[in-house]
């Protein structure tokens, strides 16, 4: 089969123009995000909040510490919390296991680890693909939540399939700030 030079040419031009638009996007544009499961549901963070992923080893616990606080570990000499958002958002309570993964989350003035099952990976996506967050939380608490991205292959009303799109400054913010008693 013999492929029309027209048609080479076509392609060619269009593979230019797609390259030419990527190229265009503005970096502040773009938000690379890592998605992660916590109890079937599907999440996803900033990655400039994310210092790393470790798999959840030994931790103690803290006598008097809220229960959504799991307790301590250490992670390359630092103490972290230990944080469970399962209970924070008040979902089904599972046992920890060796399978679970410690998020390490971090800004200037803080630094946590929030339990997850499992990592699915990074993607970068444009800002204007994050949807708005209204009535959509499931347990989350609003003031969490930067918003959601729809499933590509999802319908509008697939709530199984989209991934909650947590706000890493205000987990590190007010997380660490909330009285621990």
């Amino acid at each position: 089969m013999q492929i029309d030079a027209s048609l080479i040419t076509t392609l060619k031009q269009r593979n230019q123009e797609f390259a030419q638009q990527t190229e265009r996007q503005s970096p502040s544009e773009l938000v690379p995000l890592l998605h992660f499961l916590i109890d079937q549901e599907r999440y996803a963070i900033d990655q400039t909040f994310v210092r790393e992923v470790v798999p959840l080893r030994r931790w103690s616990r803290v006598p008097t510490a809220p229960d959504w606080i799991r307790g301590i570990t250490a992670v390359r000499g630092r103490v972290v919390a230990v944080v469970d958002l399962r209970r924070l958002f008040g979902l089904e309570q599972h046992n920890l296991s060796d399978k679970n993964f410690l998020l390490i989350l971090h800004d200037q003035h803080h630094e946590i680890g929030i339990l997850v099952d499992r990592i699915h990976g990074f993607q970068t996506r444009r800002k204007n693909d994050i949807r708005h967050a209204e009535s959509i939380a499931n347990g989350v608490p609003t003031q969490f939540i930067q918003g959601f991205l729809p499933s590509a292959d999802a319908t509008n009303d697939d709530t199984k399939q989209r991934h909650v799109v947590l706000d890493g400054g205000a987990l590190l913010r007010d997380l660490t700030g909330r009285e621990l008693s």
